[in-house]
């Protein structure tokens, strides 16, 4: 009896593991089946995003391309064509391959205020220029906001204002920019709370205000 129990945890691996093997076994025979229903003819061209699109983008041909879709799946505010999308702009980040949809796009009437919610406010500040800043910092990039200043002692000294605040928009080349001798700060519009609205335009009139890219 003692040895037949040494075995009962070897039985019940062996056991484990044909019921695991069944069952990769129907999941890959019904995703088969489902890819050989989409080629046999049930799916429908649609437009998805090429590449992400930040929110605010005015969307161009080569933002877009498209693809079948499985058609009972099809939402119901997809795009069969690029041609109506050209121009439109986007109210929501899209990512790759995401169908593009007529409720991320703003409608007629609607501009970049429609992009704040109505407990928000959206303030534009001027940031010290650099060149990788530029590069990289977009529409939709979240930021932690950092006012620099002097204290009476004349000591340089920095604070974090504001945190986990959305870019709504990226001004980089300002009229009479001189980027080879003496650059202007650039401009940058953020979403961000009343109160947080108060505080940066109070940090504008004591120093300099600077940003640092986070992960949303």
């Amino acid at each position: 009896m003692e040895s037949l129990k040494r075995y009962f945890p070897l039985a019940f691996a062996v056991l484990f593991a044909a019921l695991s093997s069944v069952s990769v076994y129907y999941f890959l025979k019904d995703r088969g089946n489902t890819s050989h229903a989409a080629l046999s003819g049930n799916t429908m061209p649609i437009v998805v995003a090429k590449e992400p699109i930040q929110l605010g983008k005015k969307i161009t041909e080569h933002d877009l391309k498209v693809v079948p879709w499985p058609q009972d799946a099809v939402p119901g505010e997809s795009f069969q064509s690029v041609r109506p999308l050209i121009g439109r702009i986007t109210k929501s980040h899209i990512i790759e391959n995401e169908p593009i949809l007529s409720t991320k796009l703003m409608g007629d009437g609607e501009n970049f205020s429609s992009l704040i919610p109505s407990h928000m406010r959206g303030v534009t500040v001027p940031i010290r220029y650099s060149p990788a800043l530029a590069e990289i910092l977009e529409r939709g990039t979240t930021v932690d906001v950092i006012s620099m200043s002097e204290n009476k002692s004349g000591t340089p000294t920095a604070k974090v204002i504001a945190q986990n605040v959305r870019v709504l928009a990226v001004h980089r080349n300002l009229p009479g920019t001189d980027l080879e001798h003496e650059p202007r700060n650039m401009e940058v519009t953020l979403i961000v709370t009343p109160r947080q609205a108060e505080w940066l335009v109070a940090a504008m009139s004591e120093g300099v205000i600077q940003i640092a890219m986070r992960n949303a």
